[in-house]
């Protein structure tokens, strides 16, 4: 169980679908933090599309997970004295390259 003691520092995360209808996860696993802020866009410009974000079985075609248009924002927060893996955190999104940019508070998981 990572340590709850969070990283002075937020880090950058951007993350993209590929391919529509195929959900990915927001990060590598072991990412963990209590806080993370999002928004729903991509590294260089607003998305053309909603996303979706939700469990490994997100599906923006069949709204499974919560739906946001873009420039809307995202906030995962864990209950208190937990944490959240953001590798079990996935989007999908309307097309390909639309996505999620933000930060997250990393967990000091030593």
């Amino acid at each position: 169980m990572p340590g709850l003691l969070p990283h002075p520092t937020p880090l950058l995360l951007e993350q993209a679908v590929a391919v529509p209808g195929t959900g990915v996860p927001l990060a590598a696993a072991g990412t963990y933090t209590r806080l993370a802020v999002l928004q729903c866009g991509r590294a260089g410009g607003a998305n053309a599309g909603n996303i979706c974000y939700g469990t490994v079985d997100v599906d923006i075609a069949t709204h499974r997970g919560l739906e946001f248009a873009p420039g809307e924002i995202i906030t995962i927060k864990a209950p208190e004295g937990e944490s959240v893996d953001l590798h079990d955190v996935y989007i999908d999104a309307d097309n390909a390259t639309d996505g999620v940019r933000g930060h997250y508070y990393p967990l000091d998981t030593t």
